[in-house]
Parts: C-alpha cells; structure tokens; sequence
C-alpha cells in the first residue's frame, strides 16, 4: 500500500502494482482461471495477474 488518492480524490493508501520475475525453478503450482493466472512458489509467495487486467481496462 502507497499513498495516492481514493475514489472520491481525497488522499488514501492505495494498493501498488508491482511485478516479479519468477523462474521456472520457483514454481511449486499455478492455475489458469481464464481470467487470470495465480502461481504460487516454493516459499509460499503467492502472485496474481489478476491486477494486469484492471490496469489494462
């Protein structure tokens, strides 16, 4: 969470997106929900491409 400004345009933590390089090495399992992808590594880490959709609409 960074600062930024809500919905209303008063100043609130909004979530940043950021992105991870992750091997192939890394990965303990992942699934295709069509939508998106979640993928979740070997130390429990768990990454969604699910925010790429909203910033591309």
């Amino acid at each position: 969470m960074v600062d930024g400004k809500g919905a209303d345009g008063q100043p609130a933590k909004v979530p940043r997106v950021k992105f991870v390089p992750v091997g192939a090495e890394e990965v303990l399992s992942f699934r295709d929900y069509g939508s998106h992808v979640v993928v979740v590594t070997v130390d429990g880490q768990k990454f969604s491409s699910a925010a790429d959709q909203v910033a591309a609409e």
